[in-house]
């Protein structure tokens, strides 16, 4: 959420999520017991809101995604993330503001992934929505927000489906929930590679993942017009078009419904 409030304690302004990426306005008036007022989640869905008082305690600028004033100026540069932060690469892939990228991960229960993200942003590039994938069918929601120039704030949630959402019991466990500051650590030099590398991990055999690599030819000046190749199953194939920068994203969730139950089986006996 970002907004104005007013003498008359109104607040207003708009609000973005991650994962099924939603966005539109707010308005809530604010009193010593908590607020009311509504969410307008665009185009047309009204959703009114009452909310009490929990504690009196000021949050972190980690809790709320405080952004530093520069961030603030109407006149700011548009937010671009493409590059490295940590062990997160990103790419800005068209001009409809989508990115993609990649990721090593050490869970605090010693598991170690690897992992794809499927993003868009939003507000002159201050916002980033949407979902990451891990390898073993594992995904999850994440948001990123930007802090100044150079950091940004990151939020995940361990969750496959709205469902399965437990915030009391999901909010203080590091394997299933975590808000961090990153900093960007390195150019935007080799982002394309970098933010496809675990692409192909995703599959769900390893010849399919044998097969992605091998027909895979990352180049920043990667065109459609560069053959990938016959041969190889139409599953793999739209796979391989992904990660070598093809935009068929819809077919992803349809691979991904084939084996929903058995992810959901595996998610569980591993956590």
């Amino acid at each position: 959420m970002r907004g104005t409030i007013d003498s008359h304690n109104n607040f207003v302004g708009n609000f973005w999520t991650g994962g099924e990426v939603k966005q539109g306005t707010f308005n809530l008036t604010l009193n010593n017991n908590g607020f009311t007022g509504y969410f307008l989640e665009l185009p047309t869905i009204q959703i009114p809101i009452t909310s009490s008082l929990l504690s009196s305690k000021t949050p972190t600028n980690l809790e709320c995604f405080k952004a530093d004033d520069s961030m603030l100026d109407p006149l700011v540069d548009k937010y671009d993330i493409t590059g490295n932060w940590r062990t997160e690469f990103f790419y800005n892939q068209d001009s409809d503001d989508h990115f993609e990228g990649s990721y090593d991960y050490l869970y605090p229960n010693g598991i170690a992934t690897q992992g794809y993200f499927d993003l868009k942003s939003f507000n002159n590039g201050q916002f980033i929505g949407g979902t990451w994938s891990e390898n073993g069918g594992y995904r999850g929601n994440q948001a990123y927000s930007a802090l100044n120039a150079t950091h940004m704030y990151s939020t995940w949630w361990f969750i496959d489906r709205l469902t399965d959402f437990n915030y009391s019991a999901m909010v203080n466990d590091p394997n299933m929930h975590l808000a961090e500051i990153y900093q960007r650590t390195e150019s935007k030099l080799n982002s394309v590679t970098e933010a496809n590398v675990n692409y192909c991990n995703m599959l769900l055999t390893e010849s399919d993942e044998a097969s992605c690599w091998s027909k895979c030819n990352y180049d920043d000046d990667f065109t459609k017009s560069q053959e990938i190749g016959i041969g190889i199953g139409i599953v793999v194939v739209f796979f391989v078009a992904f990660a070598c920068g093809y935009f068929v994203r819809l077919y992803m969730p349809k691979l991904s419904l084939l084996n929903s139950d058995k992810e959901k089986s595996d998610n569980d006996s591993q956590l």
